[in-house]
């Protein structure tokens, strides 16, 4: 479910409740009562909530959200001036149901051919809408790239008047939202002969990349399992109290690549990039440290082979797994793949790719506050 979560509250309460509990809600305004009810053993269930925009603390398991909107059999009041009036229950049970807008939106897998075979997972893309022009579009969101870029064959059907950025042809400006976020005249590169042409039955027209300098104070929230992303300049609350749970490390943005610190065996490394254009792979390294990650040469039959696009050329990989566990804030992995790449095409310690995170896993990219933060999906 995108856009509105709804979060549905039964709370069991005995039948022929002996009075209801009226007290003003911290922060409501003026009038508002929230009810509790009690029963003749003292049990006290909390049936109500406060009202539209009005912070509460919990409701049974619940941790502290913001309501949007809620709907509870009559159980709270907010035109009385704070009468003290009883509460008479004479159903066994209350339902609460209120709608949170957390600002999730989904995210779409594109596929791709790996060694020979299609396989899905490969992109990362996200929908976007340009100004003017109805149909939502997608891009793959790529931390990887040093920069955002449009495909040339396909953004040049939709017949857009994109403005040439002053000084330089290879560049234009476009104007759209993304997530939760406007933005007017960002810099994209036009790659003039790449991409494919555009299919009115293709459900995810892929017209380009969204690189690492669009979320530049923004906080970006991927929920791998569950496939939705929230992109904002600000959290919510019932998202701020979602990542109070998160494990976080330091994030550090140099050369237009997002770099964190993580342990592999044992050893700290602060030259790791995540990349979300590396869908597929757990880790990505040079040669050298492949070979000291893993004890191996690179020659044994043993070994992964694979073969991977990257900008439209074939890329020969070769991995196998780490000897030690990787750790990484709270998340710890042992015996991941690594893989490593011809030389040049790493020029780094090596970088994270999605795989890491693909079945139970929330990532946080917090730069607003340079941090990446890991939570379990909900």
């Amino acid at each position: 479910m995108t856009g509105k979560s709804l979060i549905i509250l039964v709370v069991v309460a005995a039948v022929g409740f002996s009075h209801g509990m009226r007290s003003a809600a911290p922060g409501c305004p003026p009038g508002t009562r929230v009810v509790f009810a009690a029963s003749s053993q003292g049990i006290r269930s909390e049936a109500a909530v406060y009202l539209l925009g009005v912070r509460i603390a919990s409701i049974g398991s619940l941790e502290a959200m913001r309501c949007e909107a809620l709907v509870l059999s009559g159980a709270v009041d907010s035109t009385s001036t704070g009468s003290s009036q009883d509460s008479r229950f004479s159903t066994a049970s209350a339902v609460v149901a209120f709608a949170q807008d957390i600002g999730w939106l989904s995210f779409a897998w594109g596929g791709d051919s790996i060694g020979g075979k299609a396989v899905d997972g490969a992109a990362l893309l996200v929908p976007v809408k340009l100004k003017k022009i109805p149909k939502t579009l997608w891009m793959q969101l790529d931390t990887g790239s040093n920069t955002s870029v449009v495909y040339g064959i396909p953004f040049n059907q939709l017949n857009y008047l994109a403005y040439q950025d002053e000084g330089d042809e290879n560049f234009v400006r476009l104007s759209g939202t993304l997530g939760n976020c406007v933005f007017d005249s960002l810099r994209f590169f036009m790659n003039k002969d790449f991409g494919d042409s555009l299919d009115e039955k293709e459900e995810h027209p892929l017209i380009g990349t969204i690189g690492p300098e669009f979320l530049v104070g923004k906080i970006l929230l991927l929920d791998f399992p569950k496939m939705r992303f929230y992109l904002a300049d600000s959290l919510n609350d019932a998202l701020r109290d979602l990542l109070s749970r998160a494990s976080f490390v330091d994030l550090e943005r140099r050369n237009e690549r997002l770099f964190v610190t993580l342990q592999i065996a044992g050893v700290s490394y602060r030259e790791f990039f995540f990349d979300t254009g590396a869908s597929l792979f757990p880790i990505m390294t040079s040669k050298k440290l492949w070979q000291k990650l893993t004890g191996l040469k690179g020659t044994e039959k043993s070994n992964i082979r694979v073969t991977a696009p990257s900008w439209g050329e074939e890329v020969a990989l070769i991995g196998a797994p780490v000897k030690g566990v990787l750790k990484f804030g709270k998340l710890q992995v042992r015996n991941p793949v690594a893989y490593f790449a011809p030389a040049g095409l790493i020029d780094t310690d090596g970088l994270i790719g999605n795989a890491l995170f693909y079945d139970e896993y929330m990532v946080v990219l917090d730069l607003k506050q340079n941090r990446f933060g890991i939570l379990k999906s909900e």
